[in-house]
């Protein structure tokens, strides 16, 4: 490993920079690299490095994301730091990062759902919405017909059982 101290920063951008520590090259970010921005730059900064890892060096899909995707995942690729601009979770920071992909806190393998997630009755709302909008399309008919644990389990929203544990009993 080279000494990072060695290494002229000035004219390298972020990528270049974040290029470096993947390869080992240095053996973390320059000294004041997220400390010398405001929040909103250092977040900006976390997006396009997330993006630059998973699209390009990776070339994750969707579902590898999903499957992969973690706070071990982070402190892996180095990025356990740029977390903390979104609450130091990396569910928040995949769906800051990926909006468009509509990725729900409840479809990560690795990573839990913080359960202050679910104590907020509008989250269990948007999820059953979710899960029935656009995972399932269902009607309201499809709904009424079909609804039981064993389909919420399989969306993995099973959590939701604490909050409505004599509902659904088919």
């Amino acid at each position: 490993m080279l000494n990072d101290f060695k290494i002229d920063f000035t004219n390298l951008d972020d990528v270049e920079i974040y290029d470096l520590l993947l390869q080992g090259r240095i053996s973390n970010f320059p000294k004041g690299f997220w400390a010398n921005r405001s929040e909103d730059e250092a977040k900006d900064v976390a997006i396009k490095l997330l993006k630059y890892l998973i699209d390009e060096r990776l070339k994750f899909n969707i579902e590898d994301v999903k499957r992969e995707v973690s706070k071990r995942f982070l402190t892996k690729y180095k990025l356990h730091t740029a977390s903390k601009f979104f609450g130091r979770t990396a569910i928040i920071y995949i769906i800051c990062t990926y909006p468009e992909a509509r990725y729900q806190p409840w479809q990560f393998m690795h990573d839990k759902v913080p359960q202050s997630y679910w104590t907020q009755e509008e989250n269990r709302i948007s999820a059953l919405k979710y899960v029935f909008e656009v995972e399932l399309q269902w009607s309201i008919n499809d709904i009424k017909e079909n609804l039981n644990w064993e389909i919420i389990k399989q969306q993995g929203v099973i959590t939701l059982h604490s909050y409505y544990p004599r509902s659904w009993s088919r």
